[in-house]
């Protein structure tokens, strides 16, 4: 496993940090497995879930894969474009997708010593599931499968989207379910707009995500894999009461609030994810058990028996990569 620094042309003389594996036998070196993360989340995390990954592929081949901080995770550079700029100007999920894509030409040529680009495998958490879907329609048949773990809710409008506005002109308290109050949905909402998962929120790495729900629409064309017919996907979720009380030691949203106001609105984002390729071409999504809402640190083998599984279903499909 080598861990070093890649710096792209134009955002000289910034550097990304990553961890690279080279793979193992000749039969998978057409691919590339890359690792993309939470919001403010170090690659760190998917070291168990590569760990576990190449101890199940046994004496298998398995293809080369890659990790890497964004600009703003530690050890990596700021964004130097970022610089001087207030938060609305920030870099977005688009020029993230850029800047990937030259991160993956740049590993291509000096890691993989190829001219080709390979066909990809995006595995992404949480944020890292709407790097990935914008990557594969930004880039179309480049992407052979996604393996997406907890895909975030595309929300634009806040959590009055989805919670009772306790101020509207209709709102009536006796409608509310039994056991949750005025009270709870008013602080539920102050929690919400304070957390990682408000739109508006600030983060470390310096993301802007404002206009996300606009970059990946319900009405976004179907992805196109290589040859082009849809990428094979997975999608992995978490376990609704282990995500309830991860939220209420994160937010102090109860855990009432959390099951019936916010897991909805997780189901239906792991449905829409699921509904970005053809059909038949979809596993999930899973609910997977024990696991909240950061399934590589909860779970990373369960991870990587899916890994090998979906890896299969690629070679299966017998597409090819176009650069």
């Amino acid at each position: 496993m080598e861990v070093g620094f890649a710096q792209l042309q134009s955002k000289l003389p910034a550097r990304l940090s990553f961890t690279f594996n080279s793979g193992n036998g000749e039969s998978m070196q057409d691919l590339l497995i890359v690792y993309l993360s939470a919001i403010d989340t170090p690659k760190k995390l998917w070291i168990p879930t590569m760990a576990s990954f190449t101890t199940m592929r046994n004496q298998q081949d398995w293809p080369p894969m890659m990790a890497y901080d964004r600009f703003g995770i530690p050890p990596s550079d700021n964004d130097p474009h970022d610089a001087g700029k207030t938060t609305e100007y920030w870099h977005d999920i688009p020029e993230t997708v850029r800047c990937l894509r030259e991160l993956i030409i740049y590993m291509t040529e000096t890691r993989l010593q190829k001219r080709k680009l390979p066909q990809l495998i995006l595995v992404g958490n949480s944020m890292g599931c709407a790097i990935a879907r914008l990557y594969a329609s930004t880039y179309p048949g480049t992407v052979s499968g996604l393996l997406l773990l907890d895909p975030p809710p595309l929300i634009s409008g806040g959590s009055r989207s989805f919670m009772p506005d306790t101020k509207s002109l209709d709102f009536n308290a006796a409608d509310l379910p039994e056991g949750i109050t005025t009270e709870m949905i008013d602080r539920a909402h102050e929690n919400f707009l304070r957390s990682r998962f408000h739109h508006g929120s600030i983060n470390k790495e310096g993301l802007n995500w404002r206009e996300l729900s606009t970059q990946i629409r319900p009405d976004s064309p179907r992805l196109q894999g290589p040859g082009g017919v849809g990428p094979v996907i997975t999608i992995l979720r978490h376990e609704p009461n282990v995500f309830a009380k991860q939220f209420l030691k994160t937010t102090g949203t109860p855990l009432a609030i959390t099951r019936t106001y916010h897991e909805p609105v997780w189901e239906r984002a792991s449905q829409f994810f699921a509904q970005a390729t053809r059909e038949g071409r979809c596993k999930g999504p899973i609910v997977v058990p024990r696991s909240g809402h950061f399934i590589p640190m909860d779970t990373p083998d369960v991870i990587s028996v899916e890994l090998c599984e979906l890896l299969d279903r690629v070679r299966q499909s017998g597409n090819t990569c176009k650069i």
